[in-house]
């Protein structure tokens, strides 16, 4: 069974479980429905490590989309929606204690045709299990219910 922690940005973990995946495409590509790829982040190749990484710091409630993502980049090892395409192939690989989360993947953000910015998320239905949906960036708040997955050097 695989091992993943969750962390606070400001600690790092060695020894986190790895998971192998060969890039490729887009399984969901928004495109076909008119969305512009706005950033994305490449999957490298070989053995890759995760971190499931709490939004917010000790002491705050939510951080803003526009703050999420210069936090996420500043934390470094984005991971977008290559790497949550590749968590569904191997669902096993997202420890059951994640399911109440929303895992975010901010490596890619997709303006969808009202103009708003959006990026992939995992999230756990009792019933559907884990599904990629995609939120606003500007949705107005993300907190302690949201884990940034960060790719691992």
């Amino acid at each position: 069974m695989t091992r993943v922690q969750m962390i606070r940005p400001s600690r790092r973990y060695r020894g986190l479980p790895r998971a192998t995946f060969r890039p490729r495409g887009f399984k969901v590509d928004k495109a076909l429905e008119q969305w512009t790829l706005i950033e994305d982040t490449p999957l490298p190749g070989g053995e890759l490590t995760f971190e499931f990484v709490c939004v917010t710091y000790s002491g705050e409630e939510c951080v803003s989309g526009g703050f999420l993502r210069s936090r996420a980049k500043e934390m470094g090892g984005l991971s977008g929606q290559l790497a949550a395409e590749r968590f569904l192939e191997d669902v096993n690989q997202i420890p059951e204690q994640l399911c109440p989360y929303h895992l975010l993947f901010p490596g890619t953000i997709w303006r969808d045709l009202s103009g708003h910015e959006c990026l992939p998320v995992l999230r756990h239905g009792r019933r559907a299990g884990w599904y990629l949906g995609f939120m606003w960036v500007d949705r107005g708040d993300y907190g302690c219910g949201d884990r940034i997955v960060r790719l691992v050097a």
